[in-house]
């Protein structure tokens, strides 16, 4: 067990002591992983990393089921058993699903280090052409997922992953990323989870889309208006409009041609699907290079 000592205390959910103590995990899994951990914090409430070789998963913790609706520890064990069963590309593998009717964990693939939040980082200022590429390839994930029977419940920026896809070669390093447009990068795949259990559990970054585009501090929940809590569920037009606003770098800076068309999707006063929104900014997608005409 690796015990990362950190220079200042995290502040501590009440949920903690519901919890399984990393003595008990350990024993759990046994010599097949080796466990790394943090002290129990609001920011990584619901997931313990740990190691195979060198290779990272997550264990996702559970608290029991009597903290939880009567209904939902079935969701969750039926949800991560059907991961696990229909792998896909785009969504974090299920690696080893709950084995009994009442989990306290399951493991699941570590993300990529690449997200959507660290493209925009690298890239410092994205295009609106690479803005429109890099929501195509969100959506297309989005898509692939929910032909599955799956919901992509987490379109919160730091929670879009992206991986390369030639994996006989190492990723490109973050110099070579910042140095071309998103467009020109070597292929990669968008993954996504596609389970609600860690995002439903705690949504600790949970995507907001007045978070992403307002600085100021989310409203309270009094405020909010009623229905699911935002990010949960398929995608919506409202949640493409703000990524692409978001990875433009702001509401001010979308293109003048599309302002009125993102403004209205995000209020509301534009009813659109996600399909009819991705349809009007891919144009702005730079077509690819024809390959050169055979000599005769």
């Amino acid at each position: 067990v690796i015990l990362r000592q950190l220079p200042f205390e995290l502040p501590r959910l009440p949920l903690a002591a519901h919890f399984p103590t990393l003595p008990r995990l350990a024993a759990e899994i046994g010599s097949r992983l080796r466990l790394e951990r943090t002290p129990f914090d609001a920011a990584h409430a619901y997931a313990q990393r740990a190691f195979s070789g060198t290779a990272a998963v997550m264990v996702q913790l559970l608290p029991p089921a009597r903290l939880l609706a009567s209904t939902y520890v079935p969701l969750i064990v039926e949800a991560a058993r059907r991961a696990a069963a229909r792998p896909t590309p785009h969504a974090l593998r299920v690696l080893e699903p709950p084995s009994s009717e009442e989990p306290a964990w399951f493991l699941e693939e570590g993300p990529p280090r690449l997200t959507l939040d660290l493209a925009r980082r690298l890239r410092r200022t994205l295009s609106p052409a690479e803005a429109a590429f890099l929501l195509r390839e969100w959506d297309r994930a989005s898509l692939a997922l929910e032909s599955r029977g799956l919901s992509p419940v987490a379109v919160c920026p730091h929670e879009i992953f992206m991986e390369f896809a030639d994996a006989q070669n190492p990723p490109p390093g973050d110099e070579q990323l910042a140095a071309g447009p998103v467009h020109a990068w070597p292929a990669f795949i968008v993954k996504l989870r596609a389970h609600p259990v860690a995002v439903h559990l705690a949504q600790p970054r949970r995507f907001v889309r007045e978070r992403l585009l307002d600085p100021c501090p989310p409203r309270a929940a009094a405020d909010l208006p009623p229905g699911s809590p935002p990010g949960l569920g398929a995608p919506t037009a409202a949640d493409a409009a703000a990524l692409f606003a978001w990875l433009c770098g702001g509401a001010a800076a979308v293109p003048r041609e599309l302002s009125v068309l993102v403004g209205g999707t995000l209020d509301g006063s534009r009813a659109l699907t996600r399909a009819a929104f991705l349809d009007a900014v891919s144009p702005l997608i730079p077509r690819p290079p024809k390959p050169p005409a055979a000599k005769a």
